[in-house]
């Protein structure tokens, strides 16, 4: 008897959990939040030669006005808050800089230059952002250029 009662306490939490959520969003809403994942093709990037600059990052996003009522940040909110979903207030990317964003290519001197490199995607995306009355910011990144990050030396050649 009390092995039916776990097993039928167990149901009814799987029941509970797995139930419809009061207020779905629909394919058209959620086909108007800005996309979760982006990468643009790594290789092609690197065929750039000295140019190439490879930026993975994570942009946190918020409206535009505190207090606004812009449908995809309600959205966005309501999606975020179901456990059963990614957050979509936090973007993921990695892009080519050349090419997605050609004019901070051109502002900045090195990949280890940060805070050029955060403003400079930051402003390449504000106005796509602005559209949807949503602003966002750089959180994470990490660029790679075509130059090892280390240099490689005899010793390495002999023991590799």
């Amino acid at each position: 008897m009390d092995a039916l009662k776990l097993i039928m306490s167990q149901f009814w939490r799987l029941v509970y959990i797995f139930r419809p959520e009061d207020r779905c969003t629909s394919k058209s809403e959620y086909a108007s939040m800005p996309e979760l994942f982006h990468l643009d093709n790594f290789d092609r990037c690197m065929m750039l030669g000295e140019n190439a600059l490879y930026c993975m990052f994570q942009m946190q996003l918020s409206p535009l006005e505190e207090g606004s009522n812009v449908q995809i940040w309600q959205t966005i909110q309501r999606t975020t808050s179901n456990v059963k979903d990614f957050r979509h207030d936090l973007l993921r990317y990695g892009i080519c800089v050349p090419l997605s964003c050609p004019n901070i290519a051109q502002n900045v001197t090195g990949y280890n230059d940060d805070s050029h490199l955060r403003e400079g995607i930051d402003h390449c995306y504000a106005s796509e952002l602005k559209e949807l009355g949503l602003k966002g910011y750089v959180t994470q990144l990490n660029c790679i250029t075509e130059k090892p990050l280390y240099n490689i030396d005899s010793v390495d050649i002999v023991v590799g």
